[in-house]
């Protein structure tokens, strides 16, 4: 009798253990699914604010050369001179996708 009487103490508390932890399992997923519906929102505002001029780049080289040629008379001479210019673009397509053009 007092096994039978200890087996349904133990069924009556796991019964009520379970009622009261699937109660705060479904508030957690309320709360998750929630959370999870502004993260989309807010993702989807930055996508929708996105200006197509903030995917791109520019940059460049400019590559100089210089001389300067002193003399013991009053004349001397210099230059500077434009050796290399590079001017590249790069745009990123998609989140996976960018391409690089260098002139």
């Amino acid at each position: 009798m007092s096994t039978t009487f200890l087996i349904n103490g133990l069924l009556l508390l796991s019964i009520a253990v379970s009622a009261f932890t699937l109660g705060d399992e479904k508030h957690e997923i309320a709360d998750l699914k929630q959370r999870l519906a502004v993260l989309e929102k807010s993702n989807i505002s930055k996508e929708e604010n996105k200006f197509w001029a903030d995917n791109i780049a520019v940059g460049g080289v400019l590559e100089l050369g210089a001389s300067y040629e002193g003399s013991d008379s009053d004349s001397s001479l210099s230059d500077l001179v434009v050796a290399t210019a590079e001017l590249g673009f790069e745009a990123a397509v998609t989140d996976e996708i960018s391409t690089l053009v260098t002139l």
